[in-house]
């Protein structure tokens, strides 16, 4: 399988059995995929490189100490962003597989760019389910040909998504080795998917409660995720004070993403344990929310895996069994994370651990008492006010949004989607009033998956996204709620190197059935 490290950086991960074979005997080669648009096997490559290998045994037999299970992990840098790259893992330099994927990021064309649209599919919380997970990624892969292809990268395969988000929360236990075979790897890359989607389509992933590794290991999502511009800013190399904050993000799962030069991921860890790390993650995020990749993007998005508020749960286990306590556990999120992202124009807030479906929109102005520590603790501790405030949703009642279903009003968007095979939430157990209520009760008890569309104009100002909103017009965009959000750009620039960008989110259950669709507009800035 193929994971995204950071920006420019993969890692390729693969699992061996019982095998006579030494460590130094198994190899990974990659490269820059040739002109020609084959795929795999037959795809040609300009120039292969050697990636280094480290390899772990997971099982040892207790009788001969052999090796039972051993992964093995290959980083793969200074990846392009528009390229597709192909690797082959080796054994005695015989070839045992071979793969293709693209690769999203800023591009390094000096020719003026086109539009582009950016295809990328996106589950949480499959956990232990592994049938459940494997019918969504088949109608997950069979409804991306209703997607459009026509702006996506030339070199680019059609019909396949760019990028895999995954929310977290991908097996029920990081310390099982089987799960990870049967729950996680085996549904992603199955034979009776249409191709291998965990071998050929990096994998961006957010850590969950159930998959956080307390050790650090990770060795079966390729290690911890690289944060080398962090470490250079911080010079681990000769200061005793980085060294200390080294060692206190150790275990931290936090790292940035560009699928493209206007668009920046953020994918944040809910699971620290201890008052350090949760400092040490802090500290990264103010850094990276000040850096222009980020001020620079016109679509800013967080991924965390605890969304900073749940309205679902079982309602047993939420009161008798004691699982209320992660509302006070998100409280982290909410009042630590959110605010800083609010601030600095995050356009929307991915999350999964509650498995029923909900969005909602908080605006800037009722930040304060939604984020508190006094006021927040759980919704029956809020002001009657600030909640009042809330149901009322006064941004979706002016002149604009009830003509064209626009709403401009500063604030985030909060998504959560972990639906993809934990067993299903269906019972409210707090009502914050943020998400979408009474025609949405509908759109819960199903498995769902969601696909994350970005429509991207071109150096001329040319946009992709005009007809999906023409046909929005249509369709009677009232009667389901299909919200256009237009966002706070934060920093302006020149009219003349000004852009509008598009997030298109939709949601389609296990049936099919497309339950939620809205749009995130924003504005950035050519790199020219």
């Amino acid at each position: 399988m193929v994971f995204v490290r950071g920006e420019g950086e993969a890692v390729v991960v693969w699992e061996v059995g019982r095998c006579n074979a030494r460590d130094e005997e198994w190899g990974l080669r990659w490269g820059v995929q040739g002109p020609q648009k084959s795929w795999g096997r037959r795809a040609q490559v300009e120039k292969w490189e050697t990636a280094k290998l480290d390899g772990s045994v997971m099982e040892a037999s207790e009788t001969t100490g052999q090796a039972v299970r051993t992964v093995y992990s290959a980083p793969l840098s200074d990846l392009r962003g528009g390229q597709v790259y192909t690797y082959e893992v080796t054994l005695s330099s015989i070839s045992r597989a071979r793969h293709s994927f693209p690769w999203l990021g800023p591009t390094r064309s000096s020719s003026r760019r086109p539009p582009e649209t950016l295809n990328i599919a996106c589950v949480a919380d499959n956990q232990f389910n592994l049938r459940t997970f494997h019918r969504l990624l088949m109608r997950l892969v069979r409804s991306s040909r209703s997607l459009s292809f026509r702006h996506a990268p030339p070199a680019f395969p059609r019909e396949r998504p760019h990028l895999v988000l995954h929310a977290g929360d991908n097996v029920q236990n990081p310390h099982n080795l089987a799960q990870w075979q049967t729950d996680f790897w085996d549904p992603l890359t199955s034979r009776t998917l249409p191709f291998p989607l965990g071998s050929e389509v990096p994998v961006l992933l957010a850590r969950g409660n159930h998959d956080w590794d307390e050790t650090g290991r990770n060795e079966y999502v390729g290690g911890l995720p690289s944060r080398t511009e962090w470490e250079q800013h911080l010079g681990f190399a000769s200061s005793p004070d980085a060294e200390a904050a080294k060692a206190e993000g150790r275990r931290g799962t936090y790292y940035a993403f560009s699928p493209h030069a206007r668009v920046r991921f953020l994918v944040l860890d809910s699971n620290l344990p201890t008052l350090e790390e949760q400092k040490a993650q802090e500290e990264w995020l103010e850094w990276e929310l000040g850096r222009g990749s980020w001020k620079g993007a016109s679509l800013r998005v967080a991924v965390v895996h605890t969304p900073p508020w749940i309205e679902w749960w079982d309602a047993r286990a939420w009161k008798e069994g004691g699982e209320w306590a992660w509302c006070v556990l998100s409280l982290y999120v909410r009042e630590r994370l959110v605010p800083l992202l609010v601030a600095s124009h995050c356009s929307l807030v991915l999350s999964g651990h509650s498995h029923a479906y909900s969005r909602g929109f908080l605006p800037a102005s009722l930040l304060r008492p939604y984020t508190s520590a006094v006021d927040a603790v759980n919704s029956t501790t809020l002001p009657p006010l600030a909640r009042a405030a809330a149901l009322e949703r006064s941004w979706t009642k002016t002149a604009r949004a009830r003509r064209e279903g626009v709403i401009e009003h500063s604030g985030i968007v909060s998504i959560v989607f972990g639906g993809a095979g934990g067993t299903l939430d269906t019972e409210r157990v707090e009502d914050w009033g943020v998400f979408e209520g009474g025609k949405w009760s509908e759109r819960r008890g199903k498995h769902h998956s969601g696909w994350m569309v970005l429509h991207l104009a071109g150096d001329d100002g040319a946009q992709p996204y005009d007809a999906v909103l023409r046909e929005r017009e249509k369709t009677g965009w009232e009667k389901r709620g299909e919200w256009v959000y237009e966002m706070d750009a934060g920093e302006g620039c020149d009219a003349r190197k000004q852009v509008t960008d598009v997030l298109e989110w939709r949601v389609v259950d296990e049936d099919g059935a497309e339950r939620d669709r809205m749009w995130i507009r924003g504005k950035g800035c050519l790199h020219v």
